[in-house]
């Protein structure tokens, strides 16, 4: 039979049901592919991108399920005119996708969770019940994903031209959440429920970070099956490093990060406490990104500083000033050749990677030179025993850190300041700035007059800076993931290894010791992918966080000579760090 179908070519259809198009769209993505792909098959059906679309068909893919009397109409109508019919995605595989989520919940829950107390006016219409495609008609084909991958989508394409789909009936996954507890951190928590299983978080967990924390389990035997941790443990007593990428990647919100934001409050109304904030500049830029109108990223972060000063805290601090006392420390070590230097300890979900995965290299990190560590035996000898410090940051890792009293991701200082009654848009921008009085001149003067751009980059910096020698640096990429940079001094030269790929570290556990300087990157695209920012699986719009801070610091940044750099740095030695070391 498959004989006589391929002496023509074969007639494929791509259709689309209630869903996001997200299968569509990748279809689509294909660009290049979907060239060969027109020379091998007649695409007679694809409404996406061609307006001549006809029945039947050889084959068709189908993604989506049926929500609607048209969805079931159309359903029917595909079916009767397709010699095989696919199934593609989760949509249409089995779950239901995201819309799945709404028969878990009433409607009013839902609405409270959205819209709070506001009162509702009309009762709401009941919504229809949705169901995958298996359910009304015959599918000789399942391929799970949400969305499913480029690759796989062109992968069934071309086996089916060449081979007829055999029906995979006999390995169904059916998605019974339900019943399963929920997962609960320190940093965030996981839902069952409103997974979908598309395994987008699965995948960078386990070939991004290389922990596998999470992973698909089946429990009880049959098909039901979840993400989760190994028997539904806490994140933290299982392989998680708390970098919260899994946060970053899921579509449906399953999981959360603790909200902080009522002892935020607590701490803001008790009038005998002195609340400082510790803001990272690059925790507001997703909040521009997604909520305000503001163009102007130095505007937009000193009207962030005006509405912490409305609603009622004390100091506002930049936590920049925690990674420059860190930088200077290190960079003043690797040039040392201290052993126990080697590995940069900025990263708090890096430094949980060492201590989970590699402790044998423990030996190599001096948690002394922490940067919150480093910063709080400042602040806390400074501003005494009521003083309350809120860190305001994208690193979720921090939830779980006991140097602090509360920690805002900016989602949850938007939270914080809307719900105060706060319009960041509508402050007037702050013209003070961060308070600068905390900490010893000579520190001061090089932590405002020198840009803190990626870490790596700002210690070798400070590498050249105290060594008195020109930069003279060699970068070598050995793999994706990972940068060898070489510094060359006057009388030295230095190896630096960046991981960018954190379970690239495998390999190079044993070289550690042949490198003065080791970083490990576990977020994609450094801080400005941090799980405690607003979700986003786009590169470009991390990259446009990373160009907003940027801007600012060469926006602050004085261009001065070495000379004066030099200066400032014998100013902070003679002053003192006032920290342990």
């Amino acid at each position: 039979m498959w004989g006589d179908f391929m002496k023509e070519k074969t007639r494929v259809g791509i259709f689309g049901l209630t869903c996001c198009a997200g299968e569509e769209l990748n279809i689509t993505n294909l660009e290049e592919e979907l060239v060969d792909i027109a020379e091998m098959v007649d695409i007679k059906n694809y409404l996406m991108v061609q307006s001549n679309n006809e029945l039947p068909v050889d084959i068709a893919f189908v993604a989506g399920f049926v929500a609607t009397p048209e969805d079931r109409k159309r359903l029917y109508e595909i079916r009767e005119n397709c010699k095989y019919l696919i199934a593609l995605g989760s949509c249409a595989t089995s779950c239901g996708g995201i819309h799945n989520m709404r028969s878990r919940y009433a409607l009013e829950e839902q609405y409270s969770e959205v819209y709070d107390n506001v009162k509702l006016e009309k009762e709401f219409a009941p919504l229809s019940e949705v169901k995958p495609l298996d359910y009304y008609v015959d599918v000789d084909y399942y391929i799970r994903g949400c969305p499913v991958p480029e690759e796989e989508i062109l992968y069934y394409i071309f086996k089916f031209i060449r081979n007829p789909p055999v029906k995979n009936e006999l390995l169904p996954v059916n998605i019974q959440t339900g019943n399963y507890d929920e997962v609960r951190g320190m940093a965030f928590s996981l839902d069952p429920k409103k997974c979908v299983v598309c395994r987008r978080c699965v995948n960078i967990c386990q070939k991004h970070i290389g922990v596998g924390a999470i992973d698909i389990i089946s429990r009880g035997g049959g098909a039901r099956v979840v993400v989760s941790t190994f028997f539904g443990d806490s994140f933290e007593n299982r392989e998680c490093i708390l970098c919260g990428q899994c946060l970053t990647v899921c579509p449906v919100g399953a999981y959360s990060v603790r909200n902080d934001v009522s002892q935020v409050r607590d701490i803001l109304d008790d009038p005998d406490n002195f609340v400082i904030a510790l803001l990272d500049p690059m925790a507001c830029t997703s909040m521009m990104q997604h909520f305000s109108r503001e163009e102007n990223f130095h505007l937009f972060l000193r009207r962030v500083i005006s509405s912490l000063r409305e609603i009622g805290f004390d100091k506002v601090i930049s936590f920049t000033y925690a990674y420059h006392l860190s930088l200077i420390h290190q960079a003043r070590h690797v040039l040392k050749g201290d052993e126990q230097e080697k590995i940069a300890t900025w990263c708090p979900a890096a430094i949980n990677l060492i201590r989970k995965k590699y402790p044998s290299l423990l030996k190599f990190v001096n948690m002394e030179t922490e940067p919150l560590h480093m910063l709080m035996s400042i602040l806390r000898n400074d501003f005494g025993k009521n003083a309350k410090f809120v860190l305001i940051t994208p690193c979720v890792a921090y939830k779980n850190s006991g140097e602090i009293d509360a920690v805002l991701t900016p989602r949850e200082l938007r939270h914080l300041l809307s719900s105060s009654g706060v319009d960041i848009d509508i402050m007037a921008p702050d013209k003070v700035g961060f308070d600068r009085e905390c900490l010893p001149s000579g520190m001061m003067e090089i932590m405002n007059i020198y840009p803190l751009g990626p870490l790596a980059e700002s210690l070798l910096s400070y590498i050249h800076l105290f060594s008195g020698s020109e930069e003279n640096i060699q970068r070598v990429q050995i793999e994706k993931g990972v940068e060898e940079i070489v510094i060359r001094l006057k009388n030295s030269t230095k190896r630096t290894l960046i991981i960018t790929e954190p379970r690239k570290m495998d390999k190079y556990q044993e070289s550690v010791k042949d490198y003065d300087y080791i970083e490990i990157v576990p977020c994609i695209g450094g801080c400005a992918g941090g799980g405690g920012h607003y979700p986003t699986s786009s590169f470009d719009v991390i990259q446009e966080r990373r160009s907003m801070i940027d801007e600012y610091n060469n926006r602050i940044v004085s261009k001065l000579s070495r000379w004066a750099l030099t200066r400032a740095y014998e100013n902070i030695l003679k002053e003192g760090f006032r920290c342990p070391l």
